[in-house]
């Protein structure tokens, strides 16, 4: 069976008007046992998406530009039901309940309408459908959203969306972790996908867009029953919401779900993790960012990922790691968290220390990052980054730290070139200097012996 998106459409444009509106909220009222406006209006809105989603489906079963119309459709119908429900003329109950809507899930389906449409652009082009590990997909979506790259993190999530649309698993801890953009569309794919595997008219998972194009042949009629399950959705109320979703965990799962336990054993943790290795890095790499993205008060799952990755000594450790530094307080736990990792990290945490440095050479940040770097284990690479960090520094400014890093990390060649930088460009007042001179005396007399 086919259905025609473009009736799909309609019953879209026929509930976002504002009689449209009121008549499918009495409809839900009526059929509620306990009356709770925010109930009702959660119940309206996903009987909306699910009308959105489902055209979009068949939209794209017949062709991209098929998938165009139906997506400027829902934009303009949506942007209707927006204007019509802020009339300030209307009455003062349904002003109250249109405002709500506007304010919840009704700004929730429009931020989404996009992420749906790129999701089945995606699925219905072969080799997007196929795209990266999901996790993958979503660590650096979650990284796109912390710089502010709306639409690259978008782009990334629609990956996962045609993936979850052939089956994909999102596992539960991204729910917790992630940016709250990131939670908010994560929660409307799962509740997508939670629909149309319940839908008598959907066989879900779907198969490649090839395939399902062959199955669903045209049949005159279909329509109808088609409209008529979406509307028993709304005066039932059945289905699933973003408030209800459901995830079956898989064994993985339940060890990232130990993350935020209080009472687990780090090495314990990390040993339940290390068969899925490969699988884990990116959602702990996601974990390690839940602080900087304000979608974790408690930083205790961020301080945990971020130790496991250290120990595992992953390159990849030292972005995050600055990316908490960056967001965190001095006082903050995360904060010498994030040193430790740097610290610990060593040589590996080179390029990502030089490209940070490199885009915000001031503040105190690459002072302290060249001091922690300097405590750790010796190394050529650190050494030449502290040597770069020296030359681009100024007297007073933190050169004096930097230099004292680079004579505590470097050996002969470099407390040399140090002493004759001091002589060819001396600290105004010389007193900047006494330090660096003390700790250079102390280097060369412990080297003699």
């Amino acid at each position: 069976m086919r259905i025609d998106y473009r009736y799909l459409i309609q019953e879209v444009e026929s509930i976002t008007t504002l009689d449209g509106f009121v008549s499918a909220c009495l409809e839900i009222r009526d059929s509620m046992l306990f009356y709770d406006k925010e109930l009702l209006l959660t119940a309206f809105g996903s009987t909306l998406e699910l009308l959105v989603v489902s055209s979009f489906y068949w939209a794209g079963l017949e062709s991209p530009e098929d998938l165009q119309e139906a997506r400027e459709r829902a934009d303009e119908a949506l942007a209707n039901l927006r204007s019509e429900l802020s009339e300030s003329m209307l009455p003062m109950d349904i002003q109250y309940l249109g405002e709500q809507y506007l304010r919840g899930n009704g700004w929730a389906l429009e931020l989404r309408i996009p992420l749906y449409y790129k999701t089945f652009a995606a699925y219905i082009n072969a080799e997007k459908a196929k795209a990266a590990p999901i996790d993958a997909c979503l660590q650096r979506a979650q990284e796109w959203f912390l710089q502010g790259e709306n639409q690259r993190a978008l782009a990334e999530t629609a990956l996962v969306g045609a993936q979850v649309l052939r089956g994909g698993h999102i596992r539960p801890i991204w729910f917790r972790v992630g940016h709250p953009r990131l939670q908010l569309h994560l929660a409307g794919l799962q509740t997508m996908a939670n629909n149309f595997a319940v839908a008598p008219y959907f066989s879900f998972p779907f198969e490649d867009i090839a395939t399902e194009r062959q199955k669903r042949k045209r049949t005159p009629g279909g329509t109808v029953v088609d409209l008529g399950a979406f509307r028993n959705f709304r005066r039932e109320a059945a289905g699933y919401t973003d408030r209800r979703i459901v995830i079956e965990p898989d064994q993985l799962d339940r060890c990232l779900e130990r993350l935020g336990e209080d009472d687990v054993d780090i090495a314990d943790l990390q040993r339940c993790l290390e068969p899925h290795r490969a699988q884990v890095i990116p959602v702990l790499q996601g974990a390690a960012r839940a602080w900087v993205g304000g979608g974790e008060e408690d930083p205790l799952i961020s301080r945990r990922a971020l130790q496991i990755l250290t120990q595992w000594g992953e390159k990849a450790t030292a972005d995050a790691a600055l990316d908490v530094l960056v967001h965190s307080d001095p006082w903050d736990t995360m904060f010498q968290e994030s040193l430790h990792a740097l610290q610990s990290l060593g040589h590996k945490a080179v390029p990502a220390v030089r490209r940070f440095t490199k885009e915000r050479p001031e503040g105190p940040l690459p002072i302290l990052l060249a001091d922690t770097l300097s405590r750790g284990r010796p190394s050529k690479r650190v050494t030449s980054l502290l040597r770069e960090l020296f030359e681009r520094s100024q007297w007073g400014k933190g050169r004096e730290i930097i230099g004292a890093a680079l004579a505590r990390m470097g050996g002969r060649e470099e407390w040399a070139y140090l002493r004759q930088a001091m002589d060819e460009e001396p600290a105004d007042p010389r007193s900047l200097m006494d330090d660096l001179k003390d700790i250079l005396d102390a280097k060369e007399q412990q080297y003699q012996e």
